[in-house]
């Protein structure tokens, strides 16, 4: 009885790193930015008033980071992440900085099964680089001409 190999994924090199890293960067970088306002409304609540100025300096500051965190993802696609890959990452990145920062500058606890999930999900979520999806091959002018104007696809932007 033969045994079917399955196919290894090839090491991309500079590109598989740079998609991670942005992929990573982008999602620590996005809960950078909602942390910004999360800090501004805690501070708040316990009876620090801002002026008009700073509260417009962390919203800026907010949209700003969320602004630099899509930007990343959408370069970490375009440099060939798939997007089923690269998601997970800066979703990973995301919780690791929400827990960095709200852990940081006092506004939560988290306790030890909370800390230890985070990381754990971290450590899946970095496999994916390895065993996740590969994206697809890119389609040519005219095979994209041929899927879009196909009835179903059609009916769906003009329903969407």
């Amino acid at each position: 009885m033969e045994v079917a190999e399955t196919p290894v994924q090839e090491d991309n090199g500079p590109g598989l790193v740079l998609f991670l890293l942005l992929a990573g960067v982008g999602g620590f970088l996005s809960s950078s930015g909602a942390n910004v306002m999360a800090w501004s409304e805690y501070q708040k609540r316990k009876g620090k008033e801002w002026s008009k100025c700073q509260g417009l300096g962390f919203s800026m500051a907010c949209l700003l980071l969320n602004l630099t965190g899509i930007g990343m993802f959408l370069a970490s696609t375009a440099l060939g992440g798939a997007v089923a890959t690269v998601m997970p990452i800066q979703t990973g990145a995301n919780l690791l900085g929400n827990m960095f920062w709200q852990t940081l500058l006092g506004m939560k606890y988290y306790t030890k099964s909370m800390r230890v999930g985070t990381i754990v999900l971290i450590c899946a979520v970095m496999e994916l680089s390895d065993i996740g999806p590969q994206e697809p091959a890119k389609f040519t002018q005219e095979e994209i001409r041929d899927l879009m104007t196909h009835p179903v696809a059609i009916a769906w932007n003009t329903i969407m």
